[in-house]
């Protein structure tokens, strides 16, 4: 059974190692420094979440880790940047669609307007993810960038149903 929680700062190390895999990375173009980037900012990622402007959520089962999520606060446009990741030897197993599912309903609670995104265009699985929650992409003509920006607003979203996902916080030893 899959579980979300809370990241805390013993995550960190593991996220570290998911986003320098060069597997992780496949569905981001074919830059070879991309993980050595996405290491750096894991760093800030844990102190908008310890400072309560974002949320990080980790997915795992009995064996560990599966995947992350996680949302960081935009103050001037209200909506929050949203980023996932699931550990390559477990894509397709609804992984990723548990974590957005979490972080959507994490980032509805805390107040954001909404979820904005970048995604590759090869990344043709997060894609349909991305569109299968109600993410939509704006057209931009002769928009020639191969990340392409993707929007869920709140704004007029009046769902307050509880929602189906239990956040678990993490252990007491973490």
């Amino acid at each position: 059974m899959i579980q979300i929680r809370r990241a805390s700062d013993s995550d960190a190390v593991w996220l570290v190692q998911l986003v320098t895999d060069p597997s992780f990375n496949r569905g981001m173009g074919d830059d070879a420094q991309k993980g050595a980037l996405l290491a750096l900012a894991v760093p800030k990622k844990f102190e908008f979440h310890n400072a309560g402007r974002g949320c990080i959520l980790i997915a795992q089962d009995q064996t560990g880790p599966l995947g992350y999520g996680a949302y960081l606060d935009s103050i001037s446009t209200g909506y929050s940047y949203v980023e996932y990741g699931v550990t390559p030897s477990k894509f397709r197993r609804g992984i990723g669609g548990s974590i957005l599912d979490a972080l959507i309903a994490s980032a509805r609670q805390s107040g954001s307007l909404g979820l904005q995104t970048l995604c590759h265009l090869e990344n043709v699985a997060s894609i349909k993810l991305l569109s299968s929650r109600g993410f939509e992409r704006p057209a931009l003509a002769n928009d020639p960038a191969p990340f392409k920006r993707y929007t869920l607003s709140f704004a007029f979203d009046f769902d307050n149903e509880p929602s189906p996902i239990e956040i678990i916080p993490p252990s007491s030893g973490s």
